[in-house]
């Protein structure tokens, strides 16, 4: 496994409770330093009117998210809440909501439709606007879910190692190497790429992953210390709609934590006054509740910035690694992913975006699923929609005009 992220750290989890012993290899010297790293992230499913392949994804792993979560949280390993998230409507009136649950026969356990007044009773502050209350959603802090994860027996972490290429032995074995190693970081029969951003570059001398419609995201979060706090809101549960607002507790120093900007292809690590204040502007059209007057108050702000892959599609990329387009020629029936050849052993999970802590669990239990050949725990129209091989079939087809 290379990265250790919450993708790496749920797949070796995953492959670990299967049976398998998994090295996770990451180039940092602590797990989750990338975009894992926040103090705080939301876990939630969404509905669409249309409900497609990526919202029954979303339900099904945040279903499964929670289940997940719960002994964890509850036991205090890990820093967190189930007690529920509320996700702001850009409708007017609950009644749209009530009418589309109905349509979609949305159980209420899942999604309940809720007014301002009833999501403000919930949130324990003013709410602006409708919203879609979902009673087994809530927060916990990615990194420690991920330090949880990478000590389940069977799971080695050997941190500080960066991998800069790929090996494959005449006998089929993978070997991860780095830029001055005069052996092999780590081998295995299987290798998965959980690397994000670095996943194309170690991917090129196998196939096109460099051409597949990646997209990186700069974000960063806003901290408001306990000492501040008196100023915004303070929800007991979490509030999302465009940006988010979570009460942290006095455990993780209180305070709040709200955010995140969203900024295509850029690369600055600076921390800027203007997502702190775009930030709390979210704040702001979630509650009402305004930045205080002081021109300098934001200066006493925290935060963190860091980058979020994911794809055109917004969706994942889970499964195993096409062949690349020279070894294509001749193959049939390409339209569809499932049919298109593979690299044996070889294997991608990544482009969480933003909803890392929602895809994790399921994803890297089906990815496990599919390397040890046990049964799916999604259906195959849901593993098609976030299989890699998914850009060589859209391209089939757009050129076929299918």
């Amino acid at each position: 496994m290379i990265g250790g992220g919450l993708a790496g750290a749920s797949a070796a989890r995953a492959l670990a409770q299967a049976g398998l012993e998994v090295t996770v290899v990451d180039q940092a010297a602590e797990p989750a330093a990338g975009a894992s790293g926040n103090l705080a992230g939301l876990f939630h499913g969404v509905v669409h009117p249309q409900d497609g392949a990526h919202a029954q994804l979303l339900r099904a792993a945040a279903l499964r998210a929670a289940q997940v979560y719960r002994p964890l949280v509850e036991s205090g390993q890990v820093p967190g809440s189930l007690a529920g998230l509320l996700r702001g409507s850009h409708d007017a009136v609950a009644g749209t909501l009530a009418t589309l649950a109905a349509r979609l026969g949305v159980p209420p356990d899942y999604a309940e439709p809720v007014g301002r007044e009833r999501a403000s009773e919930l949130a324990g502050c003013q709410v602006l606007s409708t919203a879609w209350f979902f009673p087994q959603g809530g927060w916990l802090q990615p990194s420690a879910l991920v330090r949880a994860w990478l000590h389940e027996p069977g799971v080695t972490w050997k941190a500080g190692s960066g991998v800069t290429a790929l090996r494959q032995t005449d006998d089929g074995r993978w070997q991860a190497w780095g830029a001055s190693t005069s052996a092999p970081l780590a081998q295995a029969d299987v290798v998965v790429l959980a690397n994000a951003h670095g996943m194309a570059e170690l991917l090129a001398p196998f196939t096109e992953a460099q051409g597949w419609p990646w997209r990186t995201t700069r974000g960063q979060v806003t901290r408001v210390p306990h000492a501040m706090a008196a100023a915004l809101p303070h929800p007991v549960r979490p509030l999302a709609r465009g940006g988010y607002l979570i009460g942290l507790p006095a455990t993780l120093g209180g305070g709040l934590l709200c955010g995140a900007t969203s900024n295509l292809h850029d690369t600055d690590g600076q921390l800027r006054e203007a997502d702190h204040r775009s930030n709390l502007a979210h704040v702001n059209a979630l509650t009402g509740h305004a930045e205080p007057p002081d021109g300098l108050w934001w200066k006493g702000l925290e935060g963190r910035v860091g980058w979020r892959l994911s794809t055109d599609d917004r969706l994942p990329v889970l499964g195993p690694v096409p062949v690349c387009q020279a070894a294509l020629q001749g193959c049939r029936r390409l339209e569809q992913a499932r049919h298109v050849p593979r690299i044996e052993g070889l294997y991608v999970f990544g482009a969480l975006g933003s909803r890392g802590l929602t895809w994790a669990p399921l994803l890297g239990e089906a990815l496990a699923a599919w390397i040890t050949g046990a049964p799916m725990p999604l259906a195959a129209s849901l593993i098609d929609a976030v299989d890699p091989a998914r850009f060589i079939s859209r391209g089939v087809r757009r050129t076929s005009g299918a």
